[in-house]
């Protein structure tokens, strides 16, 4: 194995993989990943972008459709200063919050939203079959999972209220003919 990958490796949760057949007979596999915490060094981080970046890389040239999603814990002033989501995921696919207009964030944290939670939507779905339908990307909100400024409740089991410290990320697919 390459010794960066396996230095990775070491510093970070591992990525989840899964390859569905949708009903037009296509593939597309969905990665799932959830990298390392703002309480880690910057570098973990761009380790995990690296490798996400290169492995949807490498299955879109074996023609694979492929949807990175998750918990990718890049907050605004560090994307300002790397340029994760602007310089290098969207090389491989489109960004979901460079794609939706309307999308303010998923996490609330010292007076700033930030796209913790993000899908990047690999380049050559279209030539496999699927379109994104980039106005379906939304950040879902609801009064059971907000405070009453807008920002994500921490979910609470016995109220059976909440969600997370930050909204979850959803969107669709067409299927072409």
């Amino acid at each position: 194995a390459d010794p960066e990958q396996l230095k990775w490796a070491q510093k970070s949760r591992g990525i989840l993989e899964v390859t569905v057949q949708m009903p037009n007979n296509k593939n597309i596999t969905f990665l799932v990943a959830h990298f390392p915490s703002q309480s880690n060094p910057t570098e973990w981080r761009a380790q995990a972008v690296q490798y996400a970046k290169n492995l949807m890389a490498e299955y879109q040239k074996e023609g694979r459709s492929v949807i990175l999603g998750g918990d990718l814990n890049i907050i605004k002033t560090e994307e300002s200063e790397k340029s994760y989501f602007k310089n290098e995921l969207s090389q491989v696919g489109k960004v979901s919050h460079l794609v939706c207009s309307s999308c303010s964030g998923t996490h609330f944290y010292r007076g700033s939203w930030s796209h913790l939670d993000v899908f990047v939507y690999s380049n050559n779905l279209t030539a496999n079959g699927f379109e994104l339908i980039p106005e379906s990307i939304q950040v879902v909100k609801t009064q059971l999972h907000m405070k009453r400024n807008g920002t994500p409740l921490r979910f609470n089991a016995e109220k059976k209220e909440g969600v997370s410290d930050h909204f979850p990320l959803y969107s669709r697919l067409k299927i072409l003919n």
